[in-house]
């Protein structure tokens, strides 16, 4: 809109309606218009009138009148931000709103709570629809839109919420580890595991597909691949392919209760044994990227396996444990040391496995997933200083 012709119609209309003899005594007429300040929405312009008096040439009829343009400068109307569907339950999904009148440029907005403290803007330009190409971390996510033109900045819409959830339609995790056996002889044994969320086969029922092998296996103990199904709402194990051997009496989780809350110093309960949590500290994965993780650590002794005369206790602060605190609840590292007892007599006996978390797709910058070949790793670094769901798996 051009104000200055705008306004000088304004003032010819203004003109032909002053008295016939106010007009008659004008020589001229000039149009002009002022502001305070900024333009606003509704706009308020002043326009003035000067005549000149025929006979003595001075100003003699000076009219300041206001004239209101409606709905100037242009505010964007308040978009429309559409309910947000993940029902296929995996990590990726759409958010996308209505256009709305005077907006040129639209703003999405990312929180992690309802409140938006701590939002980031994640998208700026002039489309309907952003998407979550990215692998999210499991938790919830909040957005709100709004429109904004070069003259003003419009209101945010009523926010939207998705939930990714720990498991996920399309997770893949990947560890690596090295067993340590102390007999009559030292050995050591690679042993690797994958698990894959391949299929919803049901509304609320995720399959993963479990692999584990041996990479050196000097025993030759082979692999073994099975099925297990979660609810991938609420994480509780469902059911197996595989039947557990009820001589293991003992299994770490591969992944914390869904949104569990831990305290420093507590003790908590994993698989019925009593653990003592610290954290969360600081520390690094294997593939380099800073993370904040729970530990576990065994407070008792407990027995692990049952073979009749043999048997294996871990004696306390033989369990160590660790676990992503920031969002996919993972097992990041564990070390088991098992203790061979002989008709209820301690031996010189152990054996230790060390196995750290090397590929998750719920861990951004986690580098690609392989199920194939194996890894020699170094120790996930020491430091200083609710119940878990269990998944049956093969140990040996």
């Amino acid at each position: 809109m051009k104000i200055n012709k705008t306004l000088q119609i304004a003032m010819l209309a203004l003109l032909a309606s002053m008295p016939l003899l106010a007009r008659t005594h004008c020589l001229s007429f000039f149009p002009s218009y002022s502001t305070n300040g900024p333009l606003r929405s509704p706009a308020l312009c002043g326009a003035r009138t000067s005549c000149l008096h025929a006979a003595s040439g001075q100003d003699t009829l000076p009219i300041f009148l206001p004239i209101v343009f409606n709905k100037w400068p242009p505010v964007p109307g308040t978009p429309l931000l559409a309910p947000i569907w993940n029902g296929d339950m995996d990590n990726h999904f759409d958010v996308s709103w209505s256009a709305v009148e005077n907006a040129d440029v639209y703003i999405l907005e990312e929180a992690a709570s309802a409140d938006f403290s701590g939002s980031v803007e994640i998208y700026r330009g002039p489309g309907l629809a952003w998407s979550a190409y990215d692998s999210k971390t499991p938790r919830a996510y909040y957005y709100r839109v709004r429109g904004i033109n070069q003259y003003n900045v419009g209101e945010w819409s009523a926010a939207q919420s998705v939930v990714v959830y720990p498991l996920f339609m399309g997770l893949n995790i990947r560890w690596d580890g090295t067993g340590y056996i102390h007999s009559d002889t030292y050995t050591e044994v690679g042993y690797h595991y994958t698990a894959s969320f391949d299929l919803l086969s049901e509304p609320d029922t995720l399959r993963a597909s479990w692999t584990d092998w041996y990479d050196p296996d000097p025993y030759g103990w082979g692999s073994m691949t099975w099925y297990s199904y979660y609810s991938p709402t609420t994480g509780v194990w469902k059911s197996s392919s595989t039947v557990g051997d009820p001589a293991w009496k003992w299994a770490d989780p591969f992944i914390l209760s869904y949104w569990a809350t831990y305290t420093n110093g507590t003790t908590v309960l994993i698989d019925g044994q009593k653990f003592t949590v610290t954290g969360p500290t600081t520390g690094t994965t294997t593939f380099g990227k800073t993370i904040h993780y729970w530990q576990f650590v065994n407070k008792e002794k407990f027995l692990y396996w049952d073979g009749g005369d043999w048997k294996q206790y871990l004696h306390p602060g033989d369990a160590v444990l660790r676990y992503d605190a920031d969002g996919s609840g993972l097992e990041l590292y564990s070390s088991v040391m098992r203790r061979d007892y002989y008709k209820g007599s301690l031996t010189s006996d152990t054996v230790q496995y060390i196995v750290q978390l090397t590929s998750a797709t719920s861990i951004p910058e986690s580098p690609p997933f392989s199920g194939l070949g194996s890894y020699r790793l170094s120790v996930f670094p020491e430091v200083t200083t609710g119940q878990i769901q269990i998944d049956p798996r093969k140990a040996r």
